[in-house]
């Protein structure tokens, strides 16, 4: 954990530099392993998830994912703990916290680039995918993008006063 620079705890998780330069085509052997960890499909509708209390760990997700042109949206979220997290507390006699949770979504327009260029090593989740890929319409972003940028709308500008900053070439 200390060599690769992968965190040492759930909430400073990242994917160490090393997987992140990784070319494509190995690159997504690491991603195939996290998402058949800790992604999903949904069995209803086409998209693809994965959920971190690590916020870093999302970010690198999301920046290795752009390199197949793979767009996902984020959302974050509080949850109580789930019944073993529960019962460590209660054992412990401490009060059960609320975590936030940090979630990244690929949606519909983008599953079918997910599953040729990365695909799920698991076979269940792969054909769960490939049926709603054959069933299920993409109802697409209410982003614009294209093949290589998406635009998400500006909902708010604000003033940033200058900062004094240095730069030094020694």
């Amino acid at each position: 954990v200390h060599i690769l620079c992968a965190g040492t705890e759930a909430y400073s998780k990242r994917i160490p530099e090393l997987i992140l330069n990784l070319p494509c085509d190995r690159l997504k052997y690491f991603l195939q392993g996290y998402f058949d960890g800790d992604g999903s499909d949904s069995k209803s509708d086409l998209r693809i998830h994965c959920d971190s209390v690590s916020v870093g760990l999302i970010n690198d997700v999301e920046f290795a994912l752009r390199k197949y042109g793979i767009f996902a949206k984020r959302k974050t979220y509080t949850k109580r703990p789930g019944p073993q997290v529960r019962a460590f507390y209660l054992r412990k006699i401490r009060e059960i916290p609320l975590f936030t949770c940090h979630r990244l979504i690929i949606p519909s327009n983008f599953c079918a680039r997910f599953s040729e260029t990365i695909g799920f090593s698991l076979t269940r989740k792969q054909k769960i995918l490939d049926t709603l890929l054959l069933t299920v319409d993409p109802l697409g972003m209410r982003i614009d993008h294209d093949s290589s940028f998406a635009y998400p709308e500006i909902t708010k500008m604000e003033y940033c006063p200058p900062e004094t900053s240095y730069c030094l070439n020694v």
